[in-house]
C-alpha cells in the first residue's frame, strides 16, 4: 500500500472504512422527500425517498425509532405513535417500529406501536391498536378498529370492527405500486407550492 496515498505510515495497517451514510430524517432537507413544516414530528424518525408528510399529521417516536420505507403518504390528521414501554421491573424498554414502502395513510387514520409491511392502505378514521402486525397488501377500511395484538396476514381486508377480515387474492401489486408512485410524484410537485418544507 502506498503510504503517501493512504496517509498511513505502516504498510500493514488497513485503511479506515468510510463513515456510514446517515438515514434521511425529518430534520434533513431532501429534494425527494417532503415533510411539511406544520407536521408534528417527535423523536428519531427516518423517511425513505419520495415520502410525503402532510401538514397537521403527528408522528411520535417515544419508545424507539420509527423507520419508513420509500413512497409512503401520510395525510392530514394522521397519528402514528411508537409508545414508550417498560419491563416488569419498570425499566424503559426500547422497541423500534418499522413501516415498509408504498403505504398510504388517509386522513384521521391512527397507527399505534405496530410494524407494517409494504403496500398497505389505512383508510379514513381507521384505528390500528397497540401491538398489531400488518403484513403486506392489506387494507383497513374506513372507521374500522383493528384490535390490540392482531396479526393481519398479507392480502387481508379488515372490513368491520371485531376483527372481521376477508382475503383479497385479486390484489394487483404492480397497479398499486404505479398508483402510489404517481401520487407521490404529483404531491411532491404540488405541496411545496402551498406549504413550507420542514427545514434542517
Amino acid at each position: 500500500m502506498d503510504s503517501a496515498r493512504s496517509g498511513i505510515n505502516s504498510s500493514r495497517a488497513n485503511p479506515a472504512p468510510p463513515p456510514p451514510t446517515p438515514p434521511t430524517t425529518a430534520q434533513q432537507t431532501n429534494p425527494l422527500l417532503f415533510v411539511a413544516q406544520q407536521a408534528d414530528i417527535q423523536g428519531k424518525i427516518s423517511f425513505g425517498e419520495y415520502c410525503v408528510i402532510h401538514p397537521k399529521c403527528q408522528i411520535i417516536a417515544e419508545g424507539g425509532d420509527i423507520t419508513f420505507g420509500d413512497h409512503c403518504i401520510i395525510e392530514e390528521k394522521v397519528r402514528i405513535i411508537n409508545r414508550a414501554r417498560k419491563d416488569e421491573q419498570g425499566r424503559p424498554v426500547k422497541k423500534d417500529m418499522f413501516i415498509g414502502s408504498y403505504n398510504f395513510f388517509e386522513v384521521h387514520s391512527q397507527l399505534d406501536s405496530t410494524d407494517v409491511g409494504d403496500m398497505n392502505e389505512f383508510q379514513f378514521k381507521c384505528l390500528v391498536q397497540d401491538g398489531c402486525k400488518i403484513e403486506n397488501f392489506c387494507q383497513i377500511n374506513s372507521c374500522v378498529t383493528v384490535p390490540r395484538g392482531t396479526v393481519l396476514p398479507s392480502y387481508s381486508v379488515a372490513y368491520e370492527d371485531g376483527g372481521k377480515v376477508r382475503q383479497n387474492l385479486d390484489f394487483n401489486e404492480e397497479a398499486k405500486r404505479c398508483t402510489v408512485k404517481e401520487l407521490c410524484t404529483f404531491l411532491l410537485e404540488q405541496l411545496p407550492k402551498h406549504n413550507k418544507q420542514r427545514e434542517q
